[in-house]
């Protein structure tokens, strides 16, 4: 057996004017991933197999954790960690998890699956220092909410990650493979229980880790996968962080974030 491919899908298919049913309808004019989706809401679901896609509806309700994305932001993004370890559990080679605005570079091919060289791999993303009054000056037409998220954003990533010439380093869950209930388990329980800032399900993760004593070299050789991107060069500082990158380690990208 392979790791597996899964999605997730739950809330607002019409959130940010449609934002998710064109990323979905994109994703499907792709290469066939044979990947399962993990979908909360019945309506959601009829959507999303409408475009060939596998499904498992995990619940009715587009909503289990969480409705809301800034007030609920501790329990909103745990549907997404919820997935990953559903498809964990049901693959004994576990599971790759890819965001809907995930671009692929190429086809899969063995190479890929040679490449995951580690039990959990999460590409990592840099922000400047000034984040939030970089967005801030260039969103023109921001909603209230999204900017309470942003400025919340902003405040979480000062407290949790690595900081490489200025800017802050942290994962981005974009691309995610498990093989290890054990570690997807710990990072729910920090998700849970633990006294986190917490604005999205990238927190626990960087938790895990800064908890763990990990360093910034020792995560890229061992858990920056080989065959992802977190973002396109162009996010803001990301094209020095993936200099860095490769003075560490060797990547041939199959996927890269939008």
């Amino acid at each position: 057996m392979k790791p597996r491919f899964i999605r997730a899908f739950w809330g607002d298919l019409d959130h940010h004017n449609g934002h998710h049913r064109k990323e979905i309808e994109n994703t499907s004019k792709g290469e066939d991933l044979n990947e399962l989706v993990y979908v909360w809401g019945k309506e959601n679901e009829k959507f999303i197999k409408s475009f060939g896609f596998e499904t498992k509806l995990v619940s009715e309700s587009p909503y289990e954790y969480g409705s809301k994305y800034f007030e609920e932001s501790d329990t909103f993004f745990k549907h997404k960690l919820m997935a990953i370890k559903y498809g964990v559990e049901s693959n004994k080679d576990g599971t790759i998890f890819l965001d809907w605005d995930m671009v692929q570079q190429k086809p899969i091919d063995s190479n890929f699956y040679n490449k995951l060289h580690s039990n959990f791999l999460v590409p990592l993303y840099s922000f400047p220092t000034d984040y939030k009054d970089i967005v801030l000056k260039e969103w023109k037409d921001i909603s209230e909410t999204d900017r309470k998220y942003l400025i919340k954003h902003h405040e979480v990533i000062e407290k949790y990650h690595w900081k490489f010439n200025n800017d802050y380093i942290v994962p981005n869950t974009s691309f995610v493979f498990c093989n290890d209930i054990k570690i997807i388990d710990e990072i729910i329980r920090i998700n849970d229980e633990e006294q986190v800032d917490i604005i999205g399900d990238e927190t626990p993760v960087m938790w895990y880790f800064m908890n763990n004593k990990v360093s910034l070299e020792e995560y890229i050789k061992k858990h920056e996968p080989l065959v992802s991107d977190a973002k396109f060069e162009t996010h803001f500082n990301q094209k020095s962080l993936n200099r860095y990158f490769s003075q560490v380690i060797k990547k041939d990208l199959y996927f890269i974030h939008q």
